[in-house]
């Protein structure tokens, strides 16, 4: 697992830390959820467009999933650690305006592979599908680093809101 310790206002953020790690295994576990989906459901019966249909909805739905996942995480109701509805709106839309552009990018590369005429079948697209995927993971770990950069100060004022409950 990817190891990023976050600072604010020159303290370590313990909680913005923990929600960056919880956030980073969330999304690659829903994308491997989904990357297997693709490949149990994926044949060579299936024209390029319904392969690719097939894997825009897998995609999507793996995103639909990380939201609600991470919502339920920052918001939920046994997290001592809770953020407030807005605060997590505002960590996950920040999160996916700064993926917004990657997406997009990976999204023509897809375009580029499923109209390549040298790929005869669909397994040989399938490996080049899986292997962007694998280059876009890379790349979403910078992309959280990112987001929750953008998000500075909201995990430690829950801190400091803990710390008064206590004394």
């Amino acid at each position: 697992m990817h190891s990023h310790e976050f600072e604010t206002h020159g303290k370590l953020d313990k909680l913005k830390t923990d929600a960056f790690k919880f956030f980073l295994e969330a999304k690659l576990d829903s994308t491997a959820t989904h990357l297997i989906k693709i490949i149990n459901e994926a044949s060579n019966e299936l024209n390029r467009m319904e392969l690719r249909s097939l894997i825009d909805r897998r995609f999507e739905d793996c995103n639909i999933s990380l939201k609600n996942r991470m919502y339920d995480k920052l918001t939920g109701e046994n997290n001592p650690d809770r953020v407030s509805p807005l605060t997590a709106n505002k960590i996950i839309k920040k999160f996916f305006y700064v993926r917004e552009v990657a997406m997009n990018k990976y999204g023509d590369t897809f375009d580029d592979i499923f109209s390549e005429p040298t790929f005869e079948n669909n397994y040989q697209i399938l490996n080049v599908v899986l292997f962007v995927t694998h280059i876009e993971s890379n790349d979403m770990i910078n992309a959280c680093i990112e987001a929750f950069n953008e998000v500075n100060g909201a995990f430690m004022k829950i801190e400091d809101e803990r710390k008064k409950r206590r004394d």
